[in-house]
């Protein structure tokens, strides 16, 4: 896991990734896309500041990668039970502060157990759910929530440390 959070954060995994999408680039596939970054840049330098359009491409090779990662690892990663059937063992939530929910989780997509058991439900009524499946004593017994997203690097660097009961 280090050595994929290192790739990530070093632009490894992020320039693998834009050659990937450069090799299957088609126009007609890809016109909207381009047309978004023909703009941008084109804004950008009207207003003088044709340099920020550099920061897209950087948060798309160093800052991207890094954060789907997080957030793949505290949906599966951490995981009590990935083959089982019971999304309280196959997935996990991760309750986050508003810095993370703003950075790493915009959308309620920290919720991805209650997505995964109750999928027509939508992003903004996600919290509500878990709060209410709390109360009702849904998740005692599993260790399927996880209290931010140091909470989450914890849990898979040491799986077998003892948690605290606070799940919600």
């Amino acid at each position: 896991m280090k050595r994929k959070l290192l790739r990530d954060i070093t632009g490894r995994t992020g320039f693998r990734d834009i050659l990937g999408k450069i090799k299957r680039f088609r126009l007609a596939d890809n016109y909207p896309w381009l047309m978004f970054h023909v703009s941008l840049f084109t804004i950008l330098t009207l207003v003088g500041a044709p340099w920020a359009y550099l920061m897209w491409w950087a948060a798309e090779i160093f800052v991207y990668p890094f954060i789907m990662r997080l957030r793949q690892i505290g949906e599966h990663g951490v995981a009590s039970n990935r083959s089982s059937s019971d999304p309280r063992e196959n997935t996990s939530t991760t309750l986050v502060s508003w810095w993370e929910a703003l950075l790493v989780a915009p959308n309620h997509v920290n919720y991805h157990l209650e997505h995964h058991q109750f999928a027509a439900v939508p992003g903004y009524h996600l919290s509500k759910l878990h709060k209410r499946l709390a109360e009702r004593g849904y998740y005692d017994g599993f260790d399927c929530i996880s209290n931010g997203y140091v909470d989450v690097l914890r849990r898979a660097v040491r799986p077998d440390e003892p948690r605290s009961a606070t799940q919600g």
